[in-house]
């Protein structure tokens, strides 16, 4: 067999390739609860490091009530010392698409000195 006929089978069967998930889980759950309760919830959560994608909220809910909480919540939490936000320029999967972005910031979250019940 020559070169060319392998190349020909090799391109037959390239495709290109895209994330895709079920479209059910685009739904989020309901909130059924004021902030206070969920920032009760979080208030004692081990370290957690939050990467939040500058184009990223596409598919959240264009119910300005439940934007509006949900910003209130995360500004309250960012008081929290063991929650972690960092803004990085990019879609929804952009620790997937362009982890160059991200992890600088994963580096130095892991590398904080964090007290341990363990």
């Amino acid at each position: 067999m020559s070169e060319n006929y392998y190349q020909r089978e090799y391109m037959k069967n390239l495709f290109a390739m895209y994330l895709s998930w079920d479209n059910r889980l685009k739904n989020l759950a309901p909130t059924n609860y004021g902030n206070e309760y969920y920032f009760e919830i979080f208030k004692n959560i081990p370290p957690t490091l939050l990467v939040h994608a500058s184009d990223g909220a596409k598919n959240i809910p264009r119910d300005n009530n439940w934007r509006e909480g949900a910003k209130q919540l995360l500004d309250k939490m960012e008081s929290l010392e063991n929650f972690h936000r960092v803004n990085v320029e990019g879609l929804h999967d952009v620790h997937y698409t362009h982890p160059e972005k991200v992890a600088p910031h994963v580096i130095k979250f892991l590398e904080n000195k964090v007290n341990s019940k363990l």
